[in-house]
């Protein structure tokens, strides 16, 4: 069957054009045809949409499902969030470590009190300017930021 047809009907008309079929000729030249027509579909929806094959644990199936907000399968959840992750950003960032940044900060400030109680030492500079950068590897870090 190397010839596409419009239908079930037009292939049979083609098959049988120069006979009268047996009712097991025509069951067998349908089975044939579906056959053919199911094998011409999955190619094609080979070349349209890659598949990939993603085996998951229970316990990740069901971290998966505990997430999912009214989907009605984990194929359309997974696609819909593969997608947005790549459209929000080229990485996936680690969860924020605020408290890291926090308690450098608040050094920072601490710092800052006593130079402005003190008459601006040159160690006092030093010492900010030491934290300061800290702060920064930090945020780096954080932030997975390189300049």
């Amino acid at each position: 069957m190397g010839k596409l047809y419009k239908s079930v009907h037009d292939y049979l008309d083609e098959v049988f054009a120069d006979f009268d079929p047996t009712d097991q000729e025509i069951a067998e030249a349908k089975r044939t045809y579906w056959r053919e027509y199911n094998r011409r579909l999955i190619a094609c929806r080979r070349n349209k949409y890659k598949e990939f094959v993603v085996r998951l644990d229970k316990q990740t199936l069901a971290l998966v499902r505990s997430n999912m907000p009214n989907e009605k399968s984990v194929t359309q959840f997974l696609q819909k969030l593969i997608v947005q992750i790549l459209t929000k950003s080229k990485h996936v960032s680690s969860p924020i470590d605020t408290a890291l940044i926090e308690q450098q900060l608040f050094l920072i400030i601490e710092d800052l009190k006593e130079l402005i109680e003190d008459e601006a030492k040159n160690e006092k500079v030093e010492h900010l300017i030491s934290r300061i950068t800290s702060c920064l590897t930090a945020i780096e870090y954080t932030f997975d930021y390189k300049e």
